[in-house]
């Protein structure tokens, strides 16, 4: 978007010195501005279409995702395909912007300080321009889409500040837990274990109904262990499996709990032997 954002600002210097250039404007010029605009014009309409399709992609492959994390990335296996041609487009529409400007620095060389009628369309078409530029603006979803795209081809950076501009304009949306959680795991892909830990912390304190929460809760066990904190992780463990029994984290956690020790065996009674019958004396035969 930084090739729009400076075609915009060139547009307002540009009226600035309309006034300062002593050159007339020829018709060829005019014509082939002209011609440039409705380009620039046709490919801002295919784009926002690109956008609003991607958009109902998105919303149709996310029904599942609060539900179970791992059915979230195959489910977004295509989108994330779809993401990247869009962001191919869009930085190719901004090196068409840019060489667009070059042209608008030419041309507004040659233009007539009296050319007050050009003045007046060129203000007009700015003013179009800016509206379809914030009609472009990102949805939350688009926005959201953005990042896990970077956080699913390991552009962390990226995709961490792609997550915070989600949460810090739509800290109450819909994707507000996904978000916090897969910012914790890109903290975790680069191997910053504190900021990992911080994000989840914050995931539990503000997201306490959150589908999610057995899952925030394994991945914090799982970083203590990781950690040297194994003392921290167990108490963790403990209230997986008792919160969430049946589940594949309760099931993973109950591994890591020490195994209770087998009752020992009851010794067997001694039986005391029964006494022996005495045996009658025998007599001794009569002589």
């Amino acid at each position: 978007m930084t090739g729009i954002k400076n075609y915009l600002y060139f547009i307002f210097l540009l009226c600035i010195s309309i006034n300062l250039t002593g050159c007339l404007a020829t018709k060829k010029d005019m014509i082939a501005l002209q011609e440039e605009i409705a380009k620039l014009n046709l490919s801002i309409l295919n784009i926002k279409g690109q956008l609003e399709n991607v958009e109902k992609q998105f919303f149709t492959k996310q029904a599942g995702l609060a539900a179970e994390i791992s059915s979230v990335q195959r489910n977004q296996a295509d989108l994330s395909v779809g993401m990247e041609e869009l962001n191919w487009n869009i930085r190719s529409l901004n090196l068409r912007v840019d060489a667009t400007n070059e042209k608008f620095q030419v041309f507004g060389r040659k233009l007539d300080d009296n050319s007050a009628d050009f003045t007046n369309k060129l203000s007009i078409f700015s003013e179009k321009f800016t509206r379809k530029m914030e009609e472009m603006k990102p949805t939350p979803t688009q926005l959201y889409g953005a990042a896990y795209t970077d956080y699913t081809t390991k552009n962390y950076d990226l995709a961490i500040e792609g997550f915070k501009e989600y949460l810090a304009e739509y800290s109450t949306g819909m994707l507000a837990p996904n978000a916090q959680y897969w910012m914790s795991i890109c903290y975790y892909e680069k191997g910053d274990m504190k900021s990992a830990l911080e994000q989840l912390d914050e995931f539990m304190h503000k997201f306490l109904e959150s589908p999610l929460m057995k899952s925030v809760m394994f991945k914090k066990a799982g970083i203590l262990v990781e950690t040297g904190e194994k003392e921290l992780a167990l108490p963790i463990y403990e209230n997986i499996v008792k919160d969430y029994p049946g589940t594949p984290e309760a099931s993973q956690a109950a591994e890591f709990l020490p195994k209770p020790e087998p009752a020992a065996e009851p010794e067997p009674k001694k039986v005391s032997p029964q006494a022996q019958p005495k045996q009658p004396k025998r007599q001794a035969p009569q002589k």
